[in-house]
């Protein structure tokens, strides 16, 4: 539609030195980023270089289309597209026009630069992402749990501390060859919470116990506790009552949770 307006103001321009036209134009429908409008008398109106004061550079005839692009600061004067080879552009005064649409909703222009629409509503700024939370630090399974104390758990002696591959988060205290059947395992982080998700997959009877940590859980010959994400789980493997081993296992998680690290 574009083409087609500016093919209807070529045909119209009489050259650079006619002057005035009168009022009169008919506004048509806003399209694309101007807005359409006609003449409806038999007079003709001066397209100038700038508003107030600038040359002369085509006459359109009374009951042509144009179409308008922009609007000065103040709103007395047009800005309409020309189309025509070196002239893109032209200025009418405002009162030669008569609109559809209020003239506020054209972008403004000045003599010689683009027109300007209206600034979007500024972007919100983006709420910044909680840095997530560190993991806590590692815990050395054998730096909470000391042969001295698996062996008051074991209630005998037990040997040396043994750490398998597991970046210290587990520590075994066997017993002698030569002694009672003992051992006793503390585990810290997935692998305590995985034997304590799997113990409840398979029913076993857990007892509560108060004042642990976060949490705390006893079963026959394991305690399990939580301080904060952090799952823990000492193990003991004897061959007398567990109910005779409960008061040991609870003592030494009380002690482990009461100084566990910050």
């Amino acid at each position: 539609m574009f083409a087609a307006v500016g093919s209807r103001m070529a045909g119209m321009l009489q050259g650079p030195a006619l002057t005035a036209i009168g009022t009169g134009l008919l506004a048509g429908a806003i399209t694309g980023v101007g807005v359409v409008a006609g003449a409806t008398s038999n007079r003709s109106v001066a397209l100038v270089s700038c508003p107030a004061g600038g040359a002369e550079i085509a006459r359109v005839a009374d009951g042509t289309t144009v179409l308008v692009m922009a609007r000065s600061a103040d709103g007395s004067w047009l800005e309409v597209h020309v189309g025509t080879p070196g002239v893109d552009a032209a200025w009418v005064p405002r009162s030669a026009v008569r609109l559809q649409e209020p003239v506020e909703q054209l972008p403004t222009s000045d003599c010689g630069t683009a027109a300007v629409a209206s600034p979007p509503p500024p972007t919100p700024a983006p709420t910044p992402s909680p840095s997530p939370t560190p993991p806590p630090p590692p815990v050395e399974a054998c730096a909470l749990l000391d042969q001295r104390q698996a062996e008051a758990i074991a209630g005998t002696p037990l040997g040396p501390a043994q750490t398998p591959t597991t970046g210290g988060l587990s520590c075994t205290y066997a017993g002698p060859v030569d002694g009672p059947e003992a051992q006793v395992s503390i585990f810290v982080g997935d692998g305590a919470k995985g034997s304590y998700d799997t113990d409840r997959g398979l029913n076993h009877t857990f007892r509560a116990v108060p004042g642990i940590g976060d949490e705390a859980w006893l079963e026959d010959d394991n305690i399990f506790f939580r301080e904060g994400t952090t799952w823990v789980v000492i193990e003991l493997v004897r061959l007398n009552d567990p109910r005779d081993n409960d008061r040991r296992l609870i003592d030494a998680a009380r002690s482990i949770a009461t100084a566990w690290p910050s």
